[in-house]
């Protein structure tokens, strides 16, 4: 115990009162940004439902290889023994459980909260030792207190018949509906997701001392998952004695809908300087100037009217126009509001099809600057990654990082996975020198809030390498045009060469593509180990197939790996142009292709 209390404070950070914010956390010393402040396994925690069998339901490790299920209540889904055996104590009960309500399955909070009841009863809490001590115990945390009225008190009483039914007679008898009001409030106001490294949520857990963080949109740490562990890093420097703030809400969603958030979970409103800036809030409501040669963003007042444009000083809206911009507004919210529900289900097709509507509708009325734009664009790019239109996913990721940029300033991690993704996305379409470009930029941030240890950050900077090392073996076409002048004259010389002898000039220099009798050829050890060849896994929104999910009721599926394979990409890869030639240049071909590196199989 002695070790624990000594491990949680280490001098970096400690508890303390605050004036108006009850507990939180701050550092005893300047730190820079980048610093780990606190790593904490969870008090408890559950998978998602939607993410069975993507996830293994102990360590939270995203596997491409097949999980083993559990054989009992076909629930749970593990790496290996290994995983399956540090489960059980929690599973064990849990697996009865759902045995018990089969066909019918708990939701994610039902779960977390019987765990969070065992776990309970098994410990005693101790008496927290002054107000710089971190808690160890569930009952130390603080609860927002629940005002049961009307249909808030119906559906109270419906979770709690299916606590109780999931739990069980036995333990179920025990539990009082105040006790368990109680639990609730607190589940409610100190659970968070677990995400992934591309911060995808895949699970919600409880952990102690990182409760202890509190909000502001104006955050100066993040936490960043590796598996159920979280790691908390600054965002920038903090000078000693400074509180140190989570966000516990997108910064990206305009300020209303930030606070109405934190009003209804947490029970207070947040003002930072961040929903102070009104100017900046009204930048995610702002729409296109009506002058065609003018692309500044105009703001919207209050009562739906347009301001006159700052730049070129356009004010001749017609006077229809903020009921027009308030049903587009709506329309898209629905879209957008369906879009997410369907990813639950991988029905990329829809969720594509519905993006694309809302981009119609906010063609020529919303500004790039428009929270719904930004919205919009992520559902288009996961829906075009998990359909393989790598090319159509490109435009929309490259249009979404100037908007996050703006957005998200800083040491932002939603904007560096973003810049990560488009990289990889590039980098598989050949486009190295732009790749390199977005990968190195998300490589500082990533560097900051993920750590160098993160498995992301080591993803990212063999991307980084692996870029680096095609760029030196693709031929450079783009030197011919920056050579020195007597390197152009002897290009000049080449080129007066007959045709065919230019040709077996181009084909010594440079590597040949595959031909359709190679393809039937297996692939070297080379070819293997060559990471261009690698089809991009670049995931977002939910993973799975381009088909529907099972119902959650049924027994799910087992999911396929990110990777796809390349037969699958060359299809949608544009046609390579024809040329007809001679016997003797086909001899010479295949004999350039035997003497040189087999190239990708890219477009």
């Amino acid at each position: 115990m002695a070790t624990e209390e000594k491990e949680e404070k280490i001098e970096i950070v400690e508890v303390f009162t605050t004036k108006n914010r009850g507990r939180g956390v701050r550092v005893t010393s300047d730190v820079k940004a980048g610093t780990l402040l606190l790593t904490e396994k969870p008090y408890e925690f559950v998978l998602q439902n939607i993410e069975r069998g993507y996830y293994c339901d102990q360590c939270l490790t995203k596997r491409d290889e097949i999980l083993h299920k559990c054989s009992a209540c076909k629930f749970a889904y593990y790496c290996n023994k290994d995983c399956q055996r540090a489960a059980w104590t929690s599973h064990k009960l849990e697996c009865e459980g759902i045995t018990r309500v089969s066909p019918n399955i708990p939701s994610d909070h039902i779960r977390l909260m019987a765990r969070l009841s065992r776990k309970r009863k098994k410990q005693q809490a101790p008496a927290l030792n002054g107000s710089s001590t971190f808690p160890t115990h569930i009952d130390q945390l603080q609860s927002v207190p629940t005002d049961l009225r009307g249909d808030t008190q119906l559906e109270f009483s419906s979770w709690l018949y299916t606590l109780r039914r999931f739990m069980g007679d036995g333990e179920a008898s025990n539990m009082q509906p105040a006790e368990v009001l109680e639990m609730f409030g607190r589940m409610r106001c100190n659970t968070c997701d677990i995400s992934d490294g591309e911060l995808h949520s895949m699970g919600i857990g409880l952990y102690l001392k990182f409760s202890m963080f509190n909000h502001s949109c104006d955050y100066n740490c993040i936490a960043i998952h590796t598996g159920t562990t979280v790691n908390v890093r600054t965002t920038r420097d903090i000078p000693a004695n400074k509180e140190c703030f989570l966000s516990y809400v997108d910064v990206l969603k305009p300020t209303a809908t930030r606070n109405n958030i934190l009003r209804n979970v947490f029970q207070f409103s947040c003002k930072c300087p961040t929903c102070r800036d009104a100017n900046r809030d009204n930048l995610r409501h702002s729409v296109r100037c009506g002058n065609p040669e003018c692309q500044e963003a105009v703001l919207v007042n209050p009562d739906g009217t347009v301001k006159k444009c700052s730049l070129c000083n356009f004010e001749g809206f017609p006077a229809s126009f903020p009921d027009q911009l308030k049903t587009v507004e709506q329309q898209c919210m629905a879209k957008l509001s369906a879009a997410e529900e369907i990813t639950n289900f991988g029905n990329w097709k829809k969720v594509l099809e519905l993006s694309e509507q809302c981009l119609a509708l906010q063609k020529g009325m919303l500004h790039p600057y428009h929270h719904l734009v930004v919205e919009t664009l992520h559902f288009a790019m996961d829906s075009c990654i998990h359909l393989e239109k790598w090319e159509q996913a490109l435009e929309y990721g490259r249009r979404s990082i100037a908007h996050l940029e703006f957005h998200c300033p800083g040491n932002n991690a939603t904007a560096a996975i973003q810049l990560m993704r488009v990289g990889k996305l590039q980098q598989y379409l050949k486009m190295i020198v732009e790749a390199m470009k977005n990968l190195q930029k998300a490589e500082k941030i990533l560097l900051i809030t993920h750590g160098a240890d993160h498995p992301q950050y080591i993803q990212l900077k063999e991307m980084i390498t692996a870029c680096a090392l095609e760029r030196r073996q693709t031929p450079r076409l783009e030197s011919i045009e920056e050579a020195e002048p007597h390197q152009e004259t002897e290009h000049k010389e080449e080129t007066s060469k007959p045709a065919p002898e230019q040709k077996r000039e181009k084909q010594k220099t440079e590597p040949v593509a595959e031909t359709t009798e190679d393809k039937t050829k297996p692939a070297t050890k080379d070819e293997k180990s060559k990471p261009v060849t690698e089809q991009p896994k670049v995931e977002g929104g939910k993973p799975g197939t381009s088909e529907e999910k099972s119902n959650s009721s049924a027994e799910p599926k087992q999911k396929e790996s990110g990777s796809v394979r390349k037969k699958d990409l060359k299809k949608a890869a544009p046609p390579k142009e024809e040329t007809k030639e001679t016997e003797t240049e086909q001899k010479d071909k295949s004999a350039a292709s035997v003497s040189t590196t087999s190239s990708d199989e890219t477009n």
